[in-house]
């Protein structure tokens, strides 16, 4: 008889955990293209530095995030074989590598205005990107912790939690950015840095 090499219960496994993965990506995202589109609001200059600020930053994200992923392999290792302290441990190291990429990535972030200025960008969207930029380098530090907390849940199969925090995060973010770019009765009105405020708050509250 020809042995099976597939189970459907593998497949339901994976989509089980993979979904609440998918799930958050896909609501980091749509909250980004929703803050982008008040931010559209203010004019072309500040659109402009966000798609300028943004195409960095995403891209020291990626990196960082999927630097953290890897933490998931020893860690998820060391649960299955019943070794709790061994898995502590690897999710506390997670936790210090996500301070560590944290803060590399902030100082490269540090860094891109004088990029802006070496390559020649118009001054009036440098100066947008610059008001953008001393927000949104803050937001990694609780991002990458919330990404090394994901892996955690993820491994003990608590794979509601993270559904339930990732769409209660994209409406925060929505509400906050909102608030914080056009201000309500003239207070809280921060133009183009409200948008990585909104996110930064977000982070911190889930």
């Amino acid at each position: 008889m020809k042995k099976q090499w597939y189970h459907t219960d593998n497949f339901k496994q994976i989509i089980c955990l993979g979904t609440p993965i998918v799930l958050n990506q896909l609501l980091v995202l749509a909250a980004g293209f929703v803050a982008t589109i008040f931010i559209a609001r203010l004019g072309a200059v500040a659109l402009a530095a966000t798609g300028l600020v943004y195409s960095g930053y995403i891209s020291l994200y990626l990196f960082c995030i999927g630097c953290l992923y890897a933490v998931a392999i020893p860690a998820g290792r060391a649960y299955g074989n019943n070794q709790i302290d061994k898995f502590k441990s690897i999710m506390a190291s997670g936790l210090i590598l996500a301070i560590l990429l944290a803060l590399f990535a902030f100082c490269l972030l540090s860094v891109l205005p004088f990029v802006y200025h070496w390559t020649h960008q118009d001054l009036a969207i440098i100066l947008s990107a610059e008001r953008y930029l001393r927000v949104i380098s803050f937001v990694l530090f609780p991002y990458l912790l919330l990404v090394v907390m994901r892996q955690f849940l993820l491994i003990v199969m608590r794979t509601m939690i993270i559904n339930i925090l990732a769409v209660i995060n994209f409406f925060v973010i929505v509400a906050f950015s909102y608030v914080f770019i056009f201000g309500v009765d003239g207070h809280f009105a921060f133009g183009i840095a409200g948008a990585p405020l909104g996110s930064l708050i977000a982070a911190l509250i889930c």
